[in-house]
């Protein structure tokens, strides 16, 4: 029985921000001097909307995806798309 295979989907380079954070004490002066992450993801674009973009690393021939992402819009400085 032939199984079949998932809707081609572009591949995306995503540059994004993610928050730092600490959990432990620390000096104030540390914590003043904090940045955001840069960040960079590649995947499948599974969905996109005004809000958020969605990619994933893995797929398989039953439709199903692995290894997801959803980055908000408002951290998102740059897609890329390597194949449309």
């Amino acid at each position: 029985m032939d199984i079949a295979k998932p809707k081609p989907r572009p591949i995306v380079l995503i540059d994004w921000e993610d928050i730092s954070g600490m959990s432990r004490w620390t000096d104030i002066e540390k914590v003043q001097g904090m940045k955001a992450l840069a960040c960079r993801s590649l995947g499948w674009l599974c969905a996109e909307s005004e809000t958020h973009v969605t990619i994933y690393a893995t797929e398989n021939d039953s439709k199903e995806c692995l290894d997801t992402n959803t980055i908000p819009r408002g951290c998102i400085k740059r897609i890329r798309y390597l194949r449309k």
